[in-house]
């Protein structure tokens, strides 16, 4: 067992189904990302095209898992969709069918980012495929002025 997977069996016991645990492990995935976030805005962060690839060899498996994870979230919602009983609160309309409806738009739009992350997640490893290919011959790079980083395109679900 890597010191990783002791971390996240202290979170998410391997085969688990804990609902509180399922969730705290989403809850850490949010925390930890957003530390990345922070902490690659800094040059120091990521030294060398090596400590870049290695991020980005981590991610690119991360991002192929959440596909399956958005289906199988997705599969639930129409499951629980059929609950009898089941409710929504008045914040919002309400469309014809009530929660059940909700439930249904829900997995809907779940499959839809699902099957969207295919080709982003393809892009990704491309970018993977390049930066294993760089290396610095004399050690680390100096740090220097980072120039602005250009406007990202805006995707737009259903």
């Amino acid at each position: 067992m890597t010191d990783i997977d002791a971390v996240a069996d202290q979170v998410l016991s391997a085969g688990s189904a804990d609902p509180q645990q399922v969730t705290a492990a989403a809850n850490l995935l949010s925390e930890l990302v957003s530390r990345l976030c922070y902490a690659t805005r800094h040059a120091e962060s990521v030294p060398t095209p090596q400590d870049a690839d290695q991020i980005l060899m981590a991610l690119s498996v991360a991002m192929a898992g959440l596909p399956q994870l958005l289906r199988q979230l997705a599969d639930r919602m129409t499951a629980l969709g059929g609950l009898p009983g089941l409710a929504a609160d008045n914040l919002g309309p309400v469309p014809p069918g009530g929660a059940p409806a909700i439930a249904c738009r829900a997995s809907g739009r779940l499959s839809w980012v699902a099957l969207h992350l295919g080709p982003i997640t393809a892009t990704l490893d491309a970018a993977l495929r390049d930066t294993s290919r760089l290396y610095v011959t004399d050690g680390p790079m100096p740090p220097a002025e980072e120039p602005p980083l250009p406007p990202r395109p805006i995707l737009e679900g259903p």
